[in-house]
């Protein structure tokens, strides 16, 4: 399917590279993440890329579709 996103190390900041490959494991896209979450593909696209800071709403709802434990936020969303 061509209109899936591939990661790579531009369209992802560095900091959300596991977050990125996590996605990808759950055979998501960051579209299809988007609309999972109620949100646009450019909302997802911009926070992924570190130009906007993911909310504390977005990161819980993202941890509960990516089954993403609370030992592991850090490991997906790094606060340094």
């Amino acid at each position: 399917n061509m209109s899936r996103v591939i990661y790579t190390e531009t369209s992802v900041f560095p900091k959300y590279r596991a977050l990125g490959e996590r996605i990808r494991q759950e055979d998501y896209t960051q579209a299809e993440l988007a609309k999972e979450m109620g949100k646009s593909g450019a909302y997802i696209s911009l926070r992924m890329r570190g130009k906007v800071d993911w909310s504390l709403s977005d990161m819980q709802t993202i941890c509960k579709i990516l089954g993403i434990t609370r030992n592991e936020v850090l490991k997906y969303f790094p606060i340094v």
